[in-house]
């Protein structure tokens, strides 16, 4: 099917609600929210009282599931805070395609930009949370070469970096001189607990995926997928998906990449996320570091607003954006 053809079915579908049958969530429960800080690479034994705003993601596809059979990236997310999450909330997730165009990316060519809106709701018709999600939807391979980081860490090197991120776990009160936060460097393991941990598709056939992967002899891989298409998220941890689509390397999830931003702001405990929202500009290659720096933009009252800027450790941007936060009572 022609781009055109794509974005005539699509725009049929402007405004409708759609009522979001692939929700992977469909209760929030003690072991969903464990599970989701596992995800951000806290201990699987840890104890936690805040429920994330990205926990969002977890209740919901936040996607249309217009344009079916193009590749699609996540351009730009905002989550906004209406009512707080409580364990024993049964969810409903609406989802509107709220745009629908054709543009010019130097990345990826001519494409679609699709904007989807997602409300999610308890079981007493309460609106919760709000997810805007900006996609390019696409048939081509990039044209852009990405740079790639081929350096090798050393034992010492990756020692450090483990003793820095026990430090980041320390609690922040000068909002005026915010340290950076530092993840990574990131591996494709990464990449599969994300996938498993956040239920956010069929994270089960991801695990089975990789263990498989691992075990077969080089090209036996191939004349299966053609036989039994694995899923879309398999460029996430298969080398050669990744390159099927014009890349280099296996990188990371758009989602994983804002929830690792809000996991850089829990370090804020007089603080409470109200909304977040970041544009990707590069993806996160595996090998790479996640630097996330907030800086204080603005003040009024009990709330403050901070931009947030990711790159690795070259300084090449990843993304950047916005936070706002409003200080407990």
């Amino acid at each position: 099917m022609s781009l055109d053809k794509h974005l005539e079915k699509m725009q049929s579908k402007l405004n409708k609600e759609i009522i979001d049958k692939y929700s992977y969530n469909t209760e929030i429960t003690f072991d969903s929210i464990q599970k989701f800080y596992w995800a951000l690479g806290f201990s699987r034994t840890s104890i936690f009282t805040i429920i994330p705003l990205t926990f969002t993601q977890t209740l919901t596809t936040g996607f249309s599931g217009s344009g079916e059979g193009l590749h699609a990236v996540i351009l730009e997310e905002t989550y906004t805070k209406v009512n707080d999450f409580k364990i024993g909330d049964k969810i409903n997730a609406k989802i509107k395609l709220k745009e629908a165009k054709t543009v010019n990316s130097p990345v990826y060519g001519e494409a679609i930009l699709q904007t989807d809106l997602t409300e999610i709701y308890n079981q007493n018709n309460v609106l919760l949370t709000k997810l805007e999600a900006k996609y390019l939807r696409f048939e081509r391979s990039p044209k852009q070469k990405f740079s790639l980081n081929k350096k090798k860490w050393t034992k010492k090197e990756l020692a450090n970096l483990l003793k820095l991120e026990e430090k980041q776990k320390l609690d922040l009160i000068d909002i005026n001189n915010i340290p950076s936060y530092t993840i990574g460097p990131y591996s494709i393991e990464d990449f599969i607990m994300w996938q498993m941990a956040t239920d956010a598709g069929p994270f089960i056939r991801a695990f089975e995926d990789r263990l498989r992967i691992a075990s077969l002899k080089p090209g036996l891989y191939l004349k299966d997928e053609q036989k039994n298409p694995i899923s879309y998220a398999n460029v996430h941890w298969y080398p050669k998906a990744a390159k099927n689509i014009g890349l280099p390397k296996c990188f990371d999830f758009g989602r994983q990449r804002i929830g690792l931003v809000e996991k850089s702001l829990l370090r804020f405990k007089d603080y409470k996320l109200k909304e977040l929202n970041l544009k990707s500009t590069s993806y996160v290659f595996v090998g790479e570091l996640l630097i996330i720096d907030s800086k204080l933009k603005e003040q009024i009252g009990n709330q403050i607003t901070l931009g947030i800027n990711c790159k690795n450790e070259n300084g090449l941007e990843k993304a950047n954006g916005y936070a706002i936060l409003e200080k407990s009572h």
